[in-house]
């Protein structure tokens, strides 16, 4: 799977399926990026689905203690993902994930 170091040296750990317009799918908690495999397999025939696992979740590393906690370090990360992207990226998230999206954006 595909990786993204974050500031502080964290590995950001992610799906990447599909070709087109990157959609990126934010699990909830305490889920991980696979949770959106069937929803996926859809999506990836006009999308690039993008799947990460959020910081601490998954094969992501934790984030360094120094980082501030909660909802604003996953936004954080995940807004490092989108902008690695370097074109505009759709946001999806589920629970909990949908409001890391929502701070992403």
């Amino acid at each position: 799977m595909p990786t993204l170091t974050l500031a502080g040296g964290s590995r950001l750990v992610y799906g990447d399926s599909g070709t087109g317009t990157p959609l990126l799918l934010v699990h909830g908690s305490p889920a991980e990026g696979r949770a959106w495999g069937r929803v996926a397999r859809h999506l990836a025939p006009g999308f690039r689905v993008l799947t990460p696992d959020l910081p601490g979740y998954g094969a992501s590393d934790a984030l360094a203690a120094a980082a501030a906690p909660g909802t604003a370090a996953m936004a954080a990360a995940v807004g490092a993902l989108i902008a690695a992207m370097d074109e505009p990226v759709w946001v999806c998230g589920h629970s909990y994930g949908g409001n890391v999206a929502l701070h992403a954006a």
